[in-house]
């Protein structure tokens, strides 16, 4: 049994971490809900705003005396989110132990500074450029074209994503701090990886069948395809000097070979960790618990079937009526459906692919199958909202 800090509130760590057996401590910058306390041996609130670790030097000795009271060590931190990523690298080093350092926590974190080190090693990555006080769209357009992606340097789920079409559309969102990335033409994927001494044990490929909206698992690739994919993600990894843990690249698949995108040191979101799960038989979470805690893990390395999920929301307003829930159930092939939202609840702008109303989940023996079922609930179940 081990005491594992779990850095970030995500909900299903600590389940699967305490499901194991094993002392939970969470860190996070908001307080745990209420139904998860009972799993939790200790929990101490910290600022993931400030990048600056000095400021966190209170909560980590705070952290410490928690758990040597208990009469126990820490074996392991787990970072659970995006912006759990620092500040767990920080904790490790503070507490002398393995795993990702903060150098490569900020890699993983600042996409300048990300592409910055993949463009050095001379692998495949769009062209972009940091936006500061002095840049101009013209500039910016002379030099990667339109359209072109403008992005905040630390978001994630696509935050604050913009697909500048015309010059008018740059000029508007010329920020300093963000970043201006070409408009690369393929098809968007992403790679999940399991990372054990700088060694990748395990890697899947996400098809986005339609991105930011829905996923299946795993993509049906050419040998050659996959293997170009497969060397890319070893050599990111590798560059930015990734050595335990969870991964998820994003990249695209053009007609001159995949070109990266970006990569996070976390397990992934928007319900890939339940589609690994459906798709090759075992347990992600537990699987990142156990390669943060240095054990070792026997991973399967084929799928043994597809899945697939879809988010489901309709924009900003007044939900009027939600139709076809019922009938999603009966979806041959679904698996799994859920709606958040009732007639008379509001809801805001999407700020992110992890936001929805409702979402559903496919299973299948081929990848047809998967899509058709998710395309077929896609068109029962339906959110009407207030004209």
């Amino acid at each position: 049994m081990a005491t594992l800090i779990v850095v970030g509130g995500r909900d299903a760590a600590v389940r699967a971490a305490h499901a194991a057996g094993h002392h939970v401590v969470l860190v996070s910058d908001r307080k745990p809900l209420r139904r998860h306390k009972e799993q939790l041996a200790g929990f101490v609130e910290l600022d993931f705003a400030t990048d600056d670790s000095r400021a966190w030097s209170p909560q980590f000795r705070e952290l410490e005396r928690l758990v040597a009271g208990a009469g126990r060590s820490i074996d392991g931190v787990l970072a659970a989110t995006e912006r759990a990523v620092l500040p767990a690298a920080h904790l490790r080093k503070a507490l002398a132990l393995p795993g990702n350092s903060p150098e490569c926590a900020v890699l993983c974190r600042n996409k300048l500074a990300m592409k910055e080190s993949i463009r050095g090693a001379k692998l495949p990555c769009a062209d972009f450029a940091p936006i500061t006080k002095r840049t101009t769209a013209v500039s910016l357009i002379a030099r990667l074209g339109l359209p072109m992606v403008i992005k905040p340097a630390d978001s994630s789920g696509a935050r604050g994503v913009t697909l500048a079409k015309r010059q008018r559309d740059v000029e508007r969102h010329l920020t300093p701090g963000t970043i201006a990335e070409s408009f690369v033409h393929g098809l968007e994927m992403s790679v999940e990886s399991f990372v054990s001494e700088g060694e990748v044990v395990f890697t899947n490929v996400t098809e986005y069948l339609l991105p930011l909206w829905a996923n299946v698992v795993p993509a049906t690739l050419s040998p050659d395809t996959l293997a170009t994919i497969l060397d890319l993600n070893r050599a990111v990894i590798a560059t930015l000097a990734l050595r335990r843990g969870m991964t998820h690249m994003e990249l695209f698949v053009t007609a001159d070979g995949p070109v990266f995108s970006e990569i996070a040191a976390r397990p992934p979101g928007g319900y890939l960790m339940e589609l690994l799960q459906r798709s090759y038989g075992f347990d992600p979470w537990q699987t990142a618990i156990d390669v943060e805690l240095g054990k070792p893990v026997q991973l399967p390395p084929h799928a043994r079937r597809y899945s697939g999920m879809w988010l489901l929301h309709p924009g900003s307003g007044t939900v009027r009526r939600v139709s076809g829930l019922r009938s999603c159930h009966g979806l041959r092939g679904i698996t799994e459906v859920s709606c958040r939202v009732a007639p008379g609840d509001t809801l805001r702008h999407r700020a992110g692919s992890g936001e929805s109303a409702a979402y559903f989940l496919a299973e299948g023996d081929t990848r047809g199958e998967v899509v058709k079922a998710l395309e077929k609930a896609r068109r029962t179940l339906m959110i009407e909202l207030e004209p």
